[in-house]
């Protein structure tokens, strides 16, 4: 259960990231996206949301806790 959590967790952080880079990328008019045809935009932008959710959900899944042992 705990693994689902932390898989969840990664999915979460991995769409604020993404909400981020999306938002600056559209302020900042970087020239990957102001260059692309108008019907790739939606694409673009779901990879920008998508890449980093999944890369969060991977990174969740196979983060190895550390023991309490000493």
């Amino acid at each position: 259960m705990a693994n689902y959590m932390r898989v969840l967790i990664g999915v979460v952080i991995g769409l604020v990231v993404g909400l981020l880079i999306t938002v600056v990328v559209i302020v900042a008019k970087v020239g990957f996206l102001v260059n692309t045809p108008r019907a790739a935009h939606p694409f673009v932008l779901a990879a920008l949301f998508v890449v980093p959710a999944l890369a969060g959900g991977l990174i969740g899944a196979f983060w190895k806790r550390p023991s309490g042992r000493t």
